[in-house]
């Protein structure tokens, strides 16, 4: 929609010559505002860039199609509001209307048949009362997308666009479905979402057609809902087939309690036709009994009243006939093995800062707090350093935590090799940077320092491309990550270990893309060939140059074990 709006010079002469000091609306200063001239400035209104600006341009050009599913929110909220309003409650406090965990619920239910059906937190109801909806919706489709339609334009389809989706039922052969494009994983596949039943499904582009605007103004039916009360850490795989066996023996139909306003909205759900029964009752946590503490309490006292009584049976004289027994000093103990570092995607801050970079598999970033702690840490161990014994021979296995001395300076290790002529080559596990010391530098480390390791340790999301590490790229990849500013990682899809991803700098954007790109432009002398892969694209014109790596380049193929699963083990030294 366009708009002309008035020249603000002229608005701001015209408002100057109001008297305003006149109760006369119809007086001659009042009219003035019909003498304005309007400008021909779009900039108040119109702001090109960004999807919502591409979706408002849609639905002026073509205006018959939906570029945009109304908010399943309101609906809910109007529900919402509905149930405050009549348990005399704010609406800001509906969520302590619904507890989890109760057999009965606490304000009114609505039937709803689950459409997808994964785990506890992972589930789509539809209201039963939206069935009639739904119904003359599927006819409508049907009718609608019977004769041929035009397919989308390679500008019309975008991640969030709704769309016409022809899938296979099953039943009734191929049919009509509302759907959302969620990703357009390639120039002839596209991942969406049917939005009225709640799963997720992979469909050729040339199976999608644009959503009529008619068919386009129900929200989605399908609502994406988790137990309240319920957390993932609880739940294993036999409670998750549970959860499904349950919803398929009450014929995918029960009763829901909303107990949230956004989506995936909480829920408690209600066996369909007994009361008094939740679903969720198999999988909640166990409450605490009401008297253990009290119980816990009463053998601790017991406790110190044997005690009295056992020191009230020797008096001073009875005890002067014994000799005093010299009293046991626990040996000390050292960690043998720490445990496992941090893994990125439990770190809620997403700034970083470069450490070590080993490889494009091996890039070692820290936290703020990592930095400190690490600073702290080295701190005591410095103390510790000269009454630390020397690491026994028995412990010389690669995978043993020790510290290692370093022009003076202590730093926690792990050992990766042992070589000939009692040289190792350890792993600094606070840093990520590989150093070759002698046996006789390395003591054992203390179990009052036996942390984590300070750092952690992911991957670019490409970095498996090749078997070996290329040389040159990571030489580039330290040039890039040493430059000071901000980094932040952005998580790859899939269970990597250690975690894959997108490592972006403030200054240069994508490191991966910018090490590509200046990867390109070295010159020739400078680009080595690893024995696994080539640098340039070989030409016969001109032919490939090959040169020799620098002597003495050392790589990992994976990251070692330790730093990854490792558990802390404890144990005393060996005599």
């Amino acid at each position: 929609m366009t708009k002309d709006w008035p020249s603000h010079s002229t608005h701001v002469q015209e408002m100057a010559s109001v008297d305003w000091s006149s109760g006369d609306w119809n007086a001659p200063s009042f009219q003035a505002k019909k003498q304005i001239e309007y400008s021909d400035c779009w900039d108040l209104v119109e702001v090109p860039g960004g999807s919502d600006w591409h979706v408002r341009r849609l639905q002026d050009d073509k205006p018959s199609f939906c570029w945009r599913y109304p908010d399943i929110s309101s609906s809910i909220q109007f529900h919402h509001q509905t149930v405050a309003t009549a348990e005399n409650s704010s609406f800001e406090e509906y969520s302590d209307l619904a507890p989890s965990g109760q057999s009965t619920a606490s304000i009114p239910l609505f039937y709803a048949v689950t459409t997808h059906c994964y785990s506890p937190l992972d589930f789509c109801v539809q209201p039963k009362y939206l069935q009639r909806n739904r119904l003359s919706l599927e006819r409508e489709l049907q009718e609608s997308y019977e004769f041929e339609t035009p397919l989308f334009k390679p500008d019309e389809l975008f991640e969030g666009v709704p769309c016409a989706a022809c899938i296979n039922d099953g039943r009734d052969g191929s049919v009509w479905v509302r759907a959302k494009v969620l990703q357009l994983t390639n120039p002839t596949t596209t991942f969406v979402r049917l939005v009225d039943k709640g799963t997720d499904v992979i469909l050729p582009q040339a199976a999608l057609r644009p959503l009529f605007r008619r068919l386009g103004k129900l929200p989605p039916l399908a609502m994406k809902c988790k137990l309240k009360g319920v957390f993932s850490n609880d739940l294993e795989m036999h409670k998750i087939n549970l959860f499904q066996q349950m919803l398929s023996s009450y014929g995918n139909c029960v009763r829901v309690e909303l107990a949230s306003t956004c989506e995936p909205f909480h829920v408690n759900v209600y066996h369909p036709t007994v009361v008094g029964e939740n679903v969720g009752s198999p999988f909640y946590r166990p409450q605490e009994s009401i008297g253990h503490e009290i119980a816990k309490q009463r053998r601790f006292e017991e406790h110190l009243r044997r005690m009295d009584n056992e020191e009230s049976d020797f008096d001073d004289d009875d005890f002067s006939d014994y000799d005093e027994e010299e009293k046991e000093i626990p040996k000390e103990k050292f960690a043998k093995e720490v445990e496992r570092a941090d893994r990125i995607y439990r770190i809620f801050d997403n700034q970083f800062v470069a450490g070590h970079v080993e490889s494009s598999r091996m890039i070692s970033l820290h936290t703020k707090t990592q930095l400190t702690n690490r600073d702290e840490c080295e701190k005591k161990l410095q103390e510790r350093l000269p009454t630390l014994p020397k690491l026994p021979l028995s412990w010389l296995v690669p995978g043993t935590s020790c510290v290692v001395t370093c022009l003076s300076h202590g730093r926690r290790a792990i050992l990766e090799e042992v070589m000939e002529g009692g040289q190792c080559r350890v792993l600094l596990m606070d840093y990520g940077s590989t150093v070759i010391v002698h046996r006789e530098c390395l003591y054992a480390l203390p179990e009052e320092l036996s942390e984590k390791p300070h750092m952690l340790v992911v991957g670019l999301y490409n970095s498996t491309c090749f078997l070996h590490p290329h040389p040159t790229f990571t030489q580039v990849l330290k040039e890039i990550l040493a430059t000071p500013g901000r980094i932040s990682f952005e998580l790859e899809r899939g269970k990597n270990n250690p975690p894959r991803g997108r490592i972006t700098h403030e200054t240069f954007g994508e490191v991966s893309k910018e090490a590509k790109t200046r990867l390109s432009h070295l010159p020739s002398h400078r680009r080595f060939i690893h024995p696994c892969t080539d640098v340039a694209i070989p030409s016969p014109i001109a032919p490939l140059l090959y040169h020799t790596i620098q002597k003495g380049y050392y790589h990992r193929l994976c990251v070692p074990a330790p730093i990854l699963k490792g558990n802390l083990t404890v144990e005393e030294l060996p005599e």
